[in-house]
């Protein structure tokens, strides 16, 4: 028990799926290779989500917003399902990631030619 409420604390917890998103995946942009992937897509209700102190944290679209990756050479006890177990990354890091250098004015457009 107090191994679990130690890795509740340090977020060492399978994440809950989000309510209420959507993504739509283009292919336009999207490619895979034998080390490499780069996905292109729109996620719609991702911009904020409910922290583990019950708080909710918005992304700043016009701002610097903290950023994570993490990485384990385990897979998901179910790669299809998001519900599935995820094994504990043994690489991660953080960023401060300016969102507001992304903005394009033209977004509407864009999506536009991806489709």
């Amino acid at each position: 028990m107090l191994n679990q409420c130690a890795d509740t604390l340090r977020g060492r917890v399978t994440p809950e799926p989000y309510t209420g998103m959507s993504y739509t995946l283009y292919k336009t942009g999207t490619k895979v290779n034998g080390t490499h992937f780069q996905a292109t897509l729109k996620c719609t209700g991702c911009t904020s989500w409910m922290q583990t102190n019950g708080q909710m944290k918005y992304l700043k679209p016009s701002d610097s917003n903290r950023i994570a990756m993490a990485y384990s050479p385990s897979k998901p006890s179910n790669p299809n399902s998001n519900t599935s177990a995820i094994p504990v990354h043994e690489v991660h890091a953080y960023w401060e990631h300016p969102f507001n250098q992304g903005a394009n004015t033209n977004f509407g457009q864009v999506l536009q030619t991806l489709q």
